[in-house]
């Protein structure tokens, strides 16, 4: 198994997790783990085009997808990643499908070397970035105070319901929440993170994992996957 954690790796036997270890973004997280994962499949090699046309790779490929119907739709939902996997696709990246495990946030795989993890974090904030200017979904990080206030809510509804379950953290009022906007309201359940389950593990879920996945399914603070 390949357990991914934020900033460290830990091995076990067939299956892979993503843990972010930061909930304070309200929908689970930021950076390349959030909009698509890394990870590195034997034999496989991903050749992406030259940094020159990154420009207009991603307006092409923001051209050619079907406009959003209900929009802004939220930062990690399955529309969210749906526009990512297509977007790391045009620029040559290989994925896996869309994982979309009760409990776990919607995500896919980037079969990325090492050496390509860099440009996949590079290749994720264009996509990203092209699809907050064309207003199809709430930005990673929030740019006015109606969306902050949202991702807000959310996190104090989470909140709730994991102190119900025995699982809740002290409530941060708006004020802290607007300065440091970082709480992870998870911090006090069994992986102390939001757990994402990637398509190479679906079918083989630990005790362990799978009460986490519960209590997050009970208790999301993510945005709807549907």
């Amino acid at each position: 198994m390949r357990f991914w954690l934020r900033g460290s790796l830990r091995l076990a036997v067939g299956l892979v997790v993503l843990a972010i270890l930061s909930a304070g973004c309200g929908d689970g997280a930021s950076g390349p783990d959030a909009i698509g994962s890394t990870g590195t499949t034997a034999g496989e090699v991903t050749t992406a085009p030259a940094a020159g046309g990154d420009q207009a790779v991603v307006e092409a490929a923001a051209d050619s997808w079907p406009e959003p119907q209900d929009t802004p739709y939220h930062y990690q939902s399955l529309q969210h990643q749906e526009w990512m996997r297509n977007c790391a696709e045009a620029f040559g990246f290989a994925t896996t499908e869309i994982a979309t495990v009760p409990g776990s946030p919607p995500n896919f795989v980037v079969r990325a070397t090492g050496a390509q993890n860099e440009r996949w974090y590079e290749v994720s904030q264009l996509c990203q970035g092209e699809a907050e200017e064309r207003g199809w979904v709430t930005p990673m990080n929030p740019a006015n105070e109606a969306q902050l206030r949202a991702r807000y809510e959310r996190l104090l509804a989470a909140n709730d319901c994991l102190t119900e379950l025995g699982y809740g953290t002290e409530p941060m009022s708006w004020d802290t929440y607007q300065e440091t906007r970082d709480w992870n309201v998870y911090a006090n359940t069994p992986f102390a993170s939001t757990l994402i389950i990637s398509p190479y593990g679906v079918n083989d879920l630990t005790e362990d994992i799978q009460r986490q996945l519960a209590i997050q399914e009970a208790c999301p603070s993510w945005g709807p996957s549907d």
